[in-house]
């Protein structure tokens, strides 16, 4: 796991202080060590995080043995012995015995197509030296970042946006449409970000650019449409590819570590790495003074119990949240999802603290085999229409959503709840947006947009702490398996992700694999903001600066506001939306100021409709 820039310039050799001051930036992806690579118009750099293979002969950027590509890499080939073995017999030496030395080679050797054969999270960068030819790849899922900025005189890339400033390529200046987008429904599409100019290459998508400035973005990987038949229960098959995540994703020369939330995701993961036996597995949880719903023990020391896993918690207070949020925000780029982020931040320092440095997690089961309550009234109109069959498992699905839940659902599509926080005219100009009420493309939905957002929490809140943050459940032949099953398994009986409970029955204790309480690090944000953190929440949503942006209805953000506090309505995870505005705006301002004194590039960035990154 490290920190990946370079630039591509089209006129000149690129000057190396430039990716030098971009690497700086990325410092706590790669606190290890650090490597860098200039020829001809390209330069690439990288911040080495140590995992596989701690000798030098692994430092990036590494190139295949005969020099023709350029790679600089960051995440994890899970396949790359197999795939070092197959190269190995087509004539491909390596000096390493890690997973990067394998992408060049295997670009090499089976040119663009090699993406299809790599498996695991990984964004980077290669540069073919002989077609002088640069080439940006980006995971199946969206597990590991990358951004990038285009303009008529180079192409920058990085894992993160602030690469882009530290090295005074662009102006930061905000982007009203993704803004919009994140305050409506929590997280932004189409591969733009909150900054103008600055794009993200979308997962399962790799962009190549040759010297004339020809620049293509195209697919190799969409998830696979689910069966149209039933089929044979596909659970044995589950539990196969679940154990072979397992295995792999143990593969480190250094600390693993897990999460541990007490619910079926990552209490799955805990299990099914226990059964390795390499040693005694390290596990990670966070619960709040405030107990009740923010308290998730009960079922942790359960699953800790079982193991026998050396288990450590963190308890963060109101205190810890309201001093370190703006870092958090930092940390961030740009806002997406909720609270929850607050506890993963916590939650990374202490892996860090106790000298764990790959922690795996249970992201990703929710979005792909139903675990969310918006599923179940999708898949009781889609098993309705099938017939007295289908009416049985309709009627379960609403039985478990209850009348309560129903109309909260039936709300919700009807009143997108952060509308209501944008002003009139912003809310025209951003593209409609409705939840979809079809469950395969429910799902789908999920498993594009949704969780790509929670990646990048994920991924974020870890390298903050120079953690690699592994996720199980989203291997590629999991993701393939979930995303191709008819839906009755994935919900029957009216109980969510029940294929999953299948497939790992043997291994939860009762009180876990029965659980229906979906609540995903439940963080106490709305009763802090009703309490002691009230006047810092004020403070910020009454900064004239959030106000003099013209994106949210300050009288709406306002009254909101006052209705929470009077405890008629928790809007603690709406009001947390224009709450993270107001912070990334303060350091949007502090960033500008430093930018004022860097030489900024004398042409503007490429809108999206021409860099070709809008799907």
């Amino acid at each position: 796991m490290c920190g990946i820039a370079g630039i591509i310039e089209f006129e000149r050799s690129p000057d190396p202080a430039i990716v030098r001051a971009m690497t700086a930036a990325l410092f706590h992806r790669g606190p290890d060590g650090e490597g860098f690579f200039n020829y001809d118009h390209v330069a690439l750099g990288h911040r080495r995080l140590k995992i596989i293979d701690l000798s030098d002969a692994a430092r990036q950027p590494i190139a295949d043995s005969s020099g023709t590509a350029v790679v600089t890499y960051n995440g994890e080939i899970y396949n790359y012995r197999d795939l070092r073995e197959t190269l190995k017999a087509r004539g491909h030496h390596f000096a390493s015995q890690g997973d990067s030395e394998v992408i060049p080679a295997a670009y090499v050797e089976w040119g663009d197509s090699f993406l299809r054969r790599l498996h695991g999270m990984f964004a980077f960068a290669l540069y073919d030296t002989r077609k002088h030819r640069l080439l940006l790849a980006r995971d199946r899922i969206g597990i590991k970042p990358l951004y990038l900025i285009r303009n008529a005189r180079f192409l920058a890339f990085a894992s993160e946006i602030k690469a882009f400033f530290a090295a005074g390529l662009i102006q930061p200046k905000p982007n009203s449409l993704a803004i919009a987008e994140y305050v409506q429904r929590g997280y932004h599409q189409g591969g733009h970000s909150w900054f103008e100019g600055i794009y993200e290459v979308p997962p399962g998508h790799y962009a190549t650019l040759s010297m004339d400035g020809n620049f293509e973005v195209r697919s190799f990987w969409e998830p696979p449409r689910p069966a149209s038949e039933v089929g044979e229960d596909p659970s044995l098959a589950l539990r196969a590819a679940l154990d072979q995540a397992a295995r792999t994703h143990w593969q480190s020369d250094v600390p693993v570590g897990a999460h541990l939330s007490g619910g079926i995701d990552s209490s799955s993961v805990v299990a099914l790495l226990s059964l390795q036996r390499r040693e005694r597995l390290r596990t990670f949880s966070i619960y709040f003074e405030e107990g009740g719903w923010y308290d998730e023990r009960l079922f942790i020391e359960e699953v800790s119990k079982r193991y026998d896993t050396q288990h450590y918690y963190t308890v963060p207070t109101w205190r810890d949240a309201r001093d370190t949020l703006p870092e958090i925000i930092r940390s961030l780029d740009e806002p997406v999802a909720g609270p929850g982020v607050i506890a993963q931040y916590f939650l990374n320092k202490n892996i860090r603290a106790q000298g764990v440095v790959v922690a795996n997690g249970g992201q990703g089961g929710d979005e792909m085999f139903a675990g969310y309550a918006r599923h179940l009234a999708p898949y009781a109109f889609a098993e309705a229409a099938t017939g007295i069959g289908g009416i049985r498992n309709a009627s379960s699905a609403l039985l478990t959503l209850g009348v309560k839940g129903l109309l909260k659902v039936a709300a919700e599509r009807v009143f997108i709840p952060g509308t209501a926080l944008l002003r009139k005219e912003v809310r025209r100009q951003v593209p409609a947006f409705r939840h979809e009420v079809r469950f395969d493309e429910l799902l789908r939905q999920d498993l594009t947009g949704y969780l790509p957002a929670l990646l990048q929490v994920e991924d974020r809140t870890s390298m903050a702490w120079s953690i690699e943050s592994r996720v199980p459940l989203l291997d590629d032949a999991v993701v393939e398996l979930a995303a191709s099953m008819h839906r009755k398994w994935k919900l029957r009986a009216g109980i969510p992700k029940r294929v999953l409970r299948d497939a790992v029955s043997d291994l939860l204790p009762a009180e876990v694999l029965n659980r229906r309480d979906k609540r995903g690090l439940p963080t106490p944000f709305g009763p802090w903001i009703r309490g002691p953190m009230k006047d810092f929440a004020r403070e910020i949503l009454t900064d004239p600066l959030l106000k003099s942006e013209g994106i949210l209805d300050s009288s709406r953000v306002e009254g909101l506001f006052k209705l929470h506090c009077a405890g008629i309505a928790d809007l603690g995870g709406l009001l947390w939306r224009p709450i993270c505005l107001g912070l990334w705006l303060q350091n949007l301002r502090s960033i500008s100021e430093s930018a004022k004194t860097s030489a900024l590039p004398k042409t503007s960035p490429l809108p999206r409709e021409q860099i070709g990154l809008s799907l």
